[in-house]
């Protein structure tokens, strides 16, 4: 999925057993066929996930990269380029 980044956060805080919780959230819109307009969409990546995020750049777009796994069909995110 291509998207446009058009905004992001940095988060750091302690959940309720005090452990530090930190990454970055990235606004993000996008065109689909079902959608009139552009969608819109939060994407959360944590510090210590698997996804590592490129430089990000406000109002650059980025392809997020999605594999298929198990029978269910269900898709997971498994990398973000720049375009």
């Amino acid at each position: 999925m291509i998207a446009t980044v058009v905004g992001f956060e940095r988060v750091e805080f302690s959940d309720n057993t005090g452990k530090t919780v930190s990454g970055t959230r990235l606004y993000i819109t996008y065109e689909n066929e079902f959608i009139k307009g552009v969608g819109a969409d939060l994407k959360y990546f944590p510090d210590d996930g698997a996804v590592k995020l490129p430089e990000i750049v406000i109002d650059h777009k980025y392809d997020f990269n999605y594999q298929q796994s198990g029978f269910s069909g269900k898709s997971r995110l498994v990398s973000v380029k720049h375009v």
